[in-house]
């Protein structure tokens, strides 16, 4: 029996995420699921026993999804979400990422605290582009497949929360769309419907201040820290923000709790040390 498809679901059950069985090559789902309780490994292992081949889709409680769809999914040139994607690529943060099959994409975010957009579910938000946030709402997954396309990994990085700025944005969008008012959905202090992190420097400065799963650390503290030195911070400088960074490396759990997960003073110097060597190896060389 092929288990590829059974030891997919309880990987994404495992990190916190609804799983929803899928019927094979297609998109509907395959048991009831709205307003249900996530599954449990055990109810997942039943599933996929009786059926390997059922996809796999994860319902959007903690997480949303930009939805991107290309002109092979549209059956129009004129309905692009990738170009629509341009409108917006200053206010995306890096995260995880997948083809979908029709060659479209499908960017994940983490809800941040206080998420808020009405409605959860937007169609056609831009040309091309959904937004789907509904507890209910859900997308297919890598390796799932329908008809001769596969869903497969973009990129591999941690999915990151979503800005505030990102979610304003979108309601901004959506409201001038439909002539209403557009306000800020967010109390916080820090949040502000007008900001746009477009400078190289804004980009930078939130890419230090995120938080990063467990998953990719040592990569984590090597792309920054090359980024600092080649922007001409100095070296103990860059030690303590790679500490504070540091601090922000979490593990989720089954449950979908958060716990710190972070790497040791040593190993952090290590990679920090190596990064820096070569650096200077490049300068020594030019």
């Amino acid at each position: 029996m092929n288990n590829k498809m059974m030891e997919a679901a309880l990987d994404y059950q495992q990190r916190g995420f609804y799983v929803v069985p899928i019927e094979p090559g297609a998109k509907n789902p395959a048991i009831p699921f709205k307003d249900k309780p996530a599954l449990n490994k055990d109810e997942i292992k039943e599933l996929w026993t009786k059926n390997p081949n059922y996809n796999i889709a994860l319902r959007t409680v903690n997480h949303f999804v930009i939805d991107i769809d290309s002109p092979a999914h549209t059956g129009s040139i004129e309905i692009d979400g990738f170009k629509s994607l341009k409108t917006i690529r200053e206010l995306l943060l890096p995260t995880y990422s997948e083809w979908t099959a029709s060659r479209g994409m499908h960017l994940y975010y983490y809800k941040p605290k206080n998420f808020d957009l009405h409605p959860l579910q937007m169609l056609d938000l831009l040309p091309g582009i959904d937004i789907k946030a509904h507890p209910n709402n859900y997308a297919l997954v890598a390796p799932s497949k329908k008809g001769k396309g596969n869903y497969t990994i973009y990129k591999a990085e941690p999915m990151v929360t979503a800005p505030y700025g990102l979610i304003d944005h979108l309601q901004k969008i959506y409201n001038q769309s439909k002539g209403l008012q557009t306000t800020s959905n967010y109390k916080a202090p820090l949040a502000n419907s007008d900001f746009v992190a477009s400078s190289w420097t804004g980009k930078l400065i939130n890419e230090v201040a995120r938080s990063y799963e467990a998953g990719n650390r040592n990569n984590t503290i090597a792309y920054l820290t090359g980024k600092l030195l080649r922007a001409g911070a100095d070296p103990e400088a860059i030690l303590i923000i790679l500490q504070d960074v540091n601090r922000r490396f979490f593990r989720t759990l089954s449950s979908g709790k958060r716990v710190p997960a972070p790497l040791t003073f040593d190993e952090i110097s290590k990679t920090f040390s190596s990064i820096l060597r070569s650096e200077v190896s490049k300068h020594d060389h030019n």
